[in-house]
C-alpha cells in the first residue's frame, strides 16, 4: 500500500504540533490497522525522502539508512507503556528515536564523503611543471608549450629550445629597431617555471608565481631586466668578439638592484625579504636607498628587510636554489616558509587552525612528487592537515595545530 503525499504533509504538521484535534484522529483512524507498523515505517521513510528534508546527494544512500535505523523505532515502540499504544499519542516518542537515528546516520554519511573526497583532492594534487605565459611588446600574449623546457630569444624571433619557433602561429613578433629597447615579459603561475636564455646568452630559471621583464636585444652600456618573485641566473660574460662581455648585467628587484659581469646566483623576492644568493663569481646588491653591498664568496647572501636594511650572511647554496634542481630543501627553514614554497609549487591556498607552527626542519623532498608524498613530513611533528576545494575549483590545505587556537591565514 502507497502513503499519498496528504498522509505524509499531515504527518509532517504532526511532528511540529501543528496538528489540530480532528487531524490527530484521522491520524489515529490511520494507524488502527492491523499493519500499523508497517504503514508506519513507509510513512516515515515518505517523510525523510522529501527534498526538502534530506538533500539530493544522500537520496541514493537513504533507503538504506531508513532501512536500518527503523529496528530503533520498533524497539521504541516496544518500550511505550501499554496505555500509551492504545492510541496514536505514542508516535512522538518512535518518530523521535527514528528521527535521532536516521540524522545521526546522515551525519557519519557525510563525514565520511568529506573524508573520501579529501583523500581524493589530496591525492590527485600533482606537481606543478612547465608553464609560462610570454607577453610582447605589442600587448600579444603566448600561452607557452608545457612539453617544453624553455625558450631562446634571438634579435628576430624567439624559438624553444628544439628549435620551434615560439610565435610561428602568431606570425613574427615586433623587431626592434637598431637603436631602440622593447621589453617582453615571461610570466610563471603558481605551479609553473620555465626556462629562458636572453639573447646576450644568460640563462635563466624562473620559477613559479614569478615574472621577469627583458628586451629583446640589449643595447648601451648595460644588460637590465626585472624580476617580480624568484630566479636563477647564470650571468654570460664570454661573448666571443663582442662588448657585450664589458657591459655590467643589472637585475632590478623589489628595491634593490644587483650588478654583476659573469656570475651565477640567485633572487628570492617572494617573502617579506629579498634574499639574493651568491652562486659563483661575484655580485654587488644595492638597496634603493643607494646602500652598496658586495657579495665576493660562494654561499654569501644578501637579505634586504622591508626597513631598508640590508645585512649579509652565510648560507648554504643547494638550500637556497633547491627548486632549480626540483627539490624542495627543508634545513634550518621555518615551517610557515615551507609550506609557503609548496603553496606556490602546487599551488593551493594555505590556512592553519591554532598558532602557526615554529618549527624549523630538515631533510627535504622532490617537487616531481605529488602532495601527498611531499605531506608525510608532518607525521614527525605534532600537526594533521586536511585539504578543502575552494570557489574557484582551487585547492586550500588546512594545517591544524592539535595544540589549539584561532585559525589564521
Amino acid at each position: 500500500m502507497e502513503i499519498s503525499k496528504e498522509l505524509v504533509i499531515l504527518f509532517d504538521k504532526y511532528l511540529n504540533g501543528q496538528c489540530t484535534e480532528e487531524e490527530i484522529v484521522q491520524l489515529e483512524a490511520h494507524f488502527g490497522v492491523d499493519d500499523a507498523d508497517g504503514q508506519l515505517q513507509l510513512l516515515i521513510e515518505a517523510y525523510f525522502h522529501q527534498t526538502d528534508v534530506i538533500e539530493p546527494v544522500q537520496q541514493a544512500a537513504a533507503d538504506e539508512l531508513a532501512a536500518s535505523a527503523y529496528p530503533n523505532v520498533i524497539a521504541a515502540i516496544e518500550t511505550v507503556p501499554p496505555t500509551r499504544k492504545l492510541n496514536f499519542r505514542w508516535l512522538p516518542y518512535a518518530a523521535a528515536i527514528f528521527i535521532v537515528a536516521l540524522a545521526t546516520a546522515l551525519y557519519f554519511y557525510q563525514s565520511q564523503l568529506i573524508v573520501n573526497r579529501t583523500s581524493k583532492i589530496v591525492n590527485e594534487i600533482g606537481p606543478g611543471g612547465n608553464r609560462a605565459t610570454l607577453t610582447l611588446a605589442d600587448g600579444t600574449k603566448v600561452e607557452l608549450d608545457s612539453a617544453q623546457r624553455g625558450i631562446i630569444i634571438n634579435e628576430e624571433d624567439i624559438k624553444y629550445n628544439d628549435g620551434k619557433n615560439v610565435l610561428a602561429e602568431k606570425g613574427r613578433g615586433p623587431v626592434a629597431p637598431e637603436e631602440s629597447i622593447i621589453n617582453n615579459s615571461l610570466t610563471t603561475p603558481k605551479g609553473g617555471q620555465y626556462q629562458i636564455i636572453l639573447s646576450d646568452g644568460t640563462k635563466v630559471w624562473i620559477n613559479a608565481a614569478s615574472t621577469l621583464i627583458y628586451p629583446s636585444r640589449f643595447l648601451g652600456d648595460k644588460r637590465e631586466v626585472e624580476l617580480e618573485g624568484e630566479a636563477y641566473f647564470s650571468v654570460n660574460d664570454k661573448v666571443a668578439g663582442d662588448r657585450v662581455s664589458r657591459m655590467p648585467f643589472i637585475v632590478k628587484s623589489k628595491n634593490q638592484q644587483i650588478t654583476v659581469l659573469g656570475t651565477e646566483f640567485n633572487i628570492n623576492s617572494y617573502e617579506p625579504e629579498v634574499k639574493t644568493t651568491l652562486a659563483s663569481g661575484a655580485i654587488r646588491v644595492t638597496s634603493s636607498a643607494g646602500v652598496p653591498l658586495v657579495l665576493g664568496v660562494p654561499g654569501e647572501q644578501s637579505i634586504l628587510q622591508n626597513n631598508g636594511n640590508l645585512t649579509k650572511s652565510k648560507t648554504d647554496i643547494f638550500s637556497a636554489i633547491a627548486w632549480k634542481e626540483n627539490r624542495f630543501s627543508f634545513d634550518n627553514k621555518p615551517f610557515t616558509q615551507i609550506m609557503n614554497e609548496m603553496a606556490r609549487w602546487y599551488n593551493f591556498e594555505v590556512l592553519y587552525e591554532g598558532p602557526k607552527p615554529t618549527n624549523r626542519l630538515m631533510g627535504g623532498a622532490f617537487r616531481t612528487d605529488k602532495l601527498s608524498t611531499v605531506l608525510r613530513f608532518l607525521e614527525n611533528l605534532e600537526l594533521s592537515y586536511r585539504v578543502e576545494a575552494t570557489s574557484d575549483h582551487g585547492h586550500r590545505l588546512v594545517i591544524i595545530n592539535n595544540k589549539g587556537g584561532k585559525t589564521k591565514k
